[in-house]
């Protein structure tokens, strides 16, 4: 199964609901994969100290913009069966790479995966806060979402526009069988 960590604000524990699901899911003995789509890295840093620059070759930006292998890039992490793909400060120019892409450029991410997801019980993919391309590349590649919240106001209004993202993933045949797996 393939899901997505998601909402377009930040702050509401994205990263942390990421990393802590693809944990416990390691150690009930899942074979997981942790995609971290945010340019901030964060979740790269559990993984990698932030002292130690991710080279670009080895990063999600070469899947993305290069369609270099997911398997190219991903690492093993001290933890038993659980691996991981960095991000890269990269990631942030990679909306307005996209929009000058002829191909199926909300897909990138969804054929990368389909290649290795045979390997894997679980892909969790950590995403930025935002609804651009790589979000959007996210949704296309997932089978659930989990969307974690603030019960701040702007964060509860936030989810409407989620919503219509979703939505419009699904009727534009995008992803027509993406389903929200859960709120938290």
């Amino acid at each position: 199964m393939i899901i997505s960590i998601a909402n377009q604000k930040g702050g509401v524990a994205k990263s942390t609901t990421a990393i802590n699901l693809a944990a416990g899911l390691s150690i009930a003995g899942y074979k997981v994969l942790l995609i971290d789509t945010d340019p901030q890295a964060n979740t790269t840093q559990v993984f990698i100290h932030p002292s130690i620059e991710i080279p670009l070759e080895k990063s999600l930006y070469q899947v993305i913009i290069r369609f270099s292998p997911l398997s190219a890039v991903m690492r093993e992490t001290p933890f038993s069966n659980l691996y991981f793909a960095p991000a890269h400060i990269r990631l942030s120019g990679v909306d307005l790479e996209l929009a000058q892409a002829f191909d199926n450029r909300s897909a990138r991410l969804k054929q990368a995966v389909d290649q290795i997801k045979s390997q894997f019980d679980y892909i969790i993919i950590d995403n930025p806060p935002s609804l651009g391309l790589l979000t959007i590349n996210s949704f296309v590649a997932s089978d659930k979402l989990i969307i974690p919240v603030s019960t701040a106001f702007f964060a509860l209004t936030g989810l409407v526009q989620l919503q219509e993202t979703i939505a419009m993933v699904k009727q534009t045949q995008l992803n027509p069988e993406l389903d929200i797996l859960g709120v938290v």
